[in-house]
């Protein structure tokens, strides 16, 4: 019975918007609805429809989190969330408006587009994020002109004016695909990436960069976007490459040098399997010294280096 009456709700709630010709469907009206995160309360009362259409209260605590660089970001942690027939609706509508789009996950009070892009891109992230000009401001990442995959995409509205200081960034996503297209200048040349991104409270889409509620594609107002790399500073560290070479390594994949072979930790006293296996003093390899065919070498010297 409780099936039979939610697919009622929702078709009955599909034929009423479809009557409705004028709608504007708008994802940043949508995160209109959460401007109370931004209060400066730190427990903010919210009346939303839980799981089982309980009438619940949401609160909204205020947090931190940092950008790469330390600047410290507030943020907003929901204590409840959207119930399975409002998720369901939201999923309908918003795939129904934009049938290009590729939806992965709910609709949440949870997190939005900002913080999904600059905090934590995943769907369990709890943070809502208002600001988050401090990440391209700090100098934690810079604007680019060529974006690449992993890059993050922010559309702004110019206000109608031509003072940059009183643009607004009304979304952030991030760029998932290059596209082998022109810019068709709809909100500058946002068509030429696929990006993923969180609409306002509203379902998490892969879709076109033009192709959003954000955009005039569905009365949307931002104008043109920027896009933002990370800086990253390589810290390199020694890591194993096989048996008998190591090399010079960042977390990023990026390597430094040449390799350079082994070398036994001579503070190494352990007695543990006879001592048969000792670390590298570099990268903590464990060398068998019983083997002969491993080069095991007492102190470093240029000879140990093998330039490729």
């Amino acid at each position: 019975m409780k099936k039979i009456k939610f697919l009622v709700l929702l078709g009955s709630m599909f034929i009423l918007s479809c009557l409705c010709l004028n709608i504007n469907i708008n994802a940043a009206e949508e995160e209109e609805e959460l401007d109370i995160a931004a209060s400066s309360s730190s427990s903010i009362p919210y009346l939303e429809d839980l799981e089982g259409d309980q009438a619940c209260i949401i609160t909204y605590q205020t947090k931190y989190v940092n950008t790469p660089l330390g600047t410290e970001v507030e943020v907003r942690e929901a204590s409840g969330d959207y119930g399975s027939i409002k998720k369901a609706w939201y999923k309908l509508m918003y795939s129904t408006y934009f049938p290009n789009a590729e939806f992965i996950s709910d609709a949440s009070l949870r997190y939005n587009c900002h913080s999904y892009a600059w905090y934590q891109q995943s769907t369990s992230n709890s943070y809502w994020m208002n600001d988050p000009s401090a990440y391209y401001t700090d100098g934690s990442y810079v604007e680019v002109t060529n974006p690449q995959v992993g890059d993050i995409i922010c559309y702004f509205d110019n206000k109608s004016t031509d003072t940059l200081a009183d643009d607004i960034n009304l979304h952030s996503g991030v760029v998932d695909e290059i596209l082998n297209t022109e810019s068709n200048n709809v909100c500058g040349n946002s068509n030429i990436v696929n990006v993923v991104s969180k609409w306002g409270s509203m379902p998490l889409y892969r879709h076109r960069g033009d192709e959003c509620p954000y955009t005039s594609y569905k009365n949307g107002t931002a104008d043109y976007v920027k896009f933002y790399r990370r800086v990253h500073t390589h810290s390199f560290t020694y890591v194993a490459c096989d048996k008998n070479y190591h090399i010079l390594t960042c977390d990023c994949g990026v390597t430094s040098g040449t390799k350079s072979m082994h070398i036994v930790d001579p503070n190494y006293n352990s007695t543990i399997g006879n001592g048969r296996y000792k670390p590298c003093k570099y990268c903590n390899y464990a060398i068998d010294t019983w083997n002969s065919l491993s080069p095991i070498l007492s102190n470093p010297n240029l000879g140990d280096i093998m330039n490729e």
